[in-house]
């Protein structure tokens, strides 16, 4: 009786646990669908995982075979390799998250011996969870978030099944932003177009005497 008690509870407690993840990737997907720019999904990206309880968030945009830092939440100042321009020939957790294709969140034990600069930064900052998630639009790899927080295992089953669909949520919003972005581009050019087309050639209308 008291096993089938304990059953329900835990029972209980999935379902509940299902519907406020179900509804916190419903408030994300609102929020990012607003996101008119690469900037503007990279700042909103980051807020959320801030809000769902992370210390540090981050978002990388890759271009050109380096991972550039479009957002940061939870971090003052120049801080290594969590900043700036990062080739993907380094070895980090956002790099390689990005050449997986699949999430990273490697233990204390596994920073220390394959990413030891980056161990020392997060352990200067306090932070002892860390975890990489690439972000894909177009059926490419073309960022990474990643989240920071101090407690040890922050980074539990359930948080990354929150942060795998979010992850992906950011790859529609970034590919529509990139989408908008090209649209701009082209009107721009359009438009630019047009008005050398409409300037007088130097010289037009004169006659040689």
């Amino acid at each position: 009786e008291r096993s089938a008690a304990v059953d329900r509870s835990e029972l209980a407690g999935r379902v509940e646990l299902a519907g406020l993840q179900a509804t916190s990737l419903r408030e994300s997907a609102e929020q990012l669908s607003r996101s008119a720019s690469v900037d503007d999904v990279a700042e909103v990206a980051v807020a959320i995982v801030r809000k769902w309880g992370g210390d540090h968030s981050a978002f990388f945009a890759l271009a050109d075979g380096r991972l550039q830092l479009r957002a940061i939440l939870g971090v003052e100042g120049p801080s290594g390799p969590l900043h700036g321009e990062t080739p993907l020939t380094l070895e980090t957790p956002v790099t390689e998250t990005v050449k997986l294709g699949r999430a990273v969140v490697p233990d204390a034990a596994e920073l220390e011996e394959r990413f030891p600069s980056f161990a020392r930064v997060l352990q200067d900052r306090g932070w002892r969870t860390y975890g990489a998630f690439p972000v894909e639009a177009g059926g490419a790899i073309c960022g990474a978030l990643t989240v920071a927080a101090t407690p040890e295992g922050w980074l539990t089953n359930d948080r990354r099944d929150l942060l795998v669909p979010l992850s992906a949520q950011i790859g529609v919003a970034l590919g529509r932003a990139l989408l908008y972005e090209e649209m701009q581009a082209g009107r721009l050019r359009e438009r630019v177009l047009a008005r050398l087309a409409a300037k007088p050639v130097s010289g037009e209308g004169t006659h040689a005497v």
